[in-house]
């Protein structure tokens, strides 16, 4: 970073590689103004530093939000994604998008699930044909203008055939061409997909889906959506 940043990665009066996280010691550290780089590879393992930590510090101002194209997870199974910020005041809040909750939809979403009739007649149970794409959220709406970004959430508890390789996609296309493309793999039990969204163009199109390769059905308990629409303003 400092190199990228034509700085003298030596040179402790302008580079300060930072261990640790600590209200009391960084009054001291920063001064205002100071940029301040996070990734969830090196901030969250050897540097210690978990993203909430600053994100909870209201002395700290988000600037940008990095998304690989490739979406992965890192050592700790971080989703890759990198943050910088700098040192100022700010107030961040959100609001909670309560889409499905527990099977059951509450507000307005774009998707198409391709079901079968569910031996447990509950709404919470969501049984999935077979097939590859047997569940996808459709035309996901994007920050607005002036929203800091966006937080899916997703969970259900997953029950499919042992050795039946499921997956769950995030995808981001601008004029046709992919922007974005994160994969988590889905394993019998509990499923969290938790995905930050930072601004982009209106005219994106966001879809997220379930890639079932062993085309074999499979079921979802309480299944629940959730958007939080973050904004940020000056302290």
């Amino acid at each position: 970073m400092a190199f990228g940043a034509g700085l003298d990665p030596y040179d402790p009066a302008t580079y300060i590689v930072i261990y640790g996280f600590d209200q009391a010691l960084n009054e001291g550290r920063f001064r205002t103004g100071d940029l301040l780089v996070w990734d969830s590879q090196l901030g969250s393992n050897e540097a210690g530093i978990k993203l909430e930590q600053i994100l909870n510090d209201n002395s700290f101002s988000v600037l940008e939000i990095y998304e690989p194209r490739e979406g992965y997870r890192v050592l700790g199974g971080y989703p890759h994604e990198l943050f910088l910020f700098e040192r100022r005041n700010a107030v961040r809040t959100f609001t909670t998008d309560t889409l499905i909750w527990n099977g059951t939809v509450l507000g307005h979403i774009d998707y198409r699930a391709d079901r079968l009739q569910c031996p447990e007649d509950e709404p919470k149970y969501w049984c999935l044909k077979g097939g590859e794409f047997p569940l996808e959220f459709t035309n996901l709406p994007v920050p607005a203008t002036g929203d800091l970004y966006d937080e899916w959430i997703i969970s259900a508890k997953v029950t499919c055939n042992q050795g039946s390789p499921l997956a769950f996609v995030l995808k981001q296309a601008q004029e046709g061409q992919d922007i974005r493309y994160g994969r988590q793999e889905v394993q019998n039990g509990d499923l969290l997909f938790s995905r930050r969204v930072p601004a982009l163009k209106s005219t994106t199109v966001q879809t997220i889906y379930f890639w079932n390769m062993s085309h074999e059905p499979f079921s979802l308990e309480g299944l629940t959506v959730l958007r939080k629409r973050w904004t940020q303003r000056p302290a």
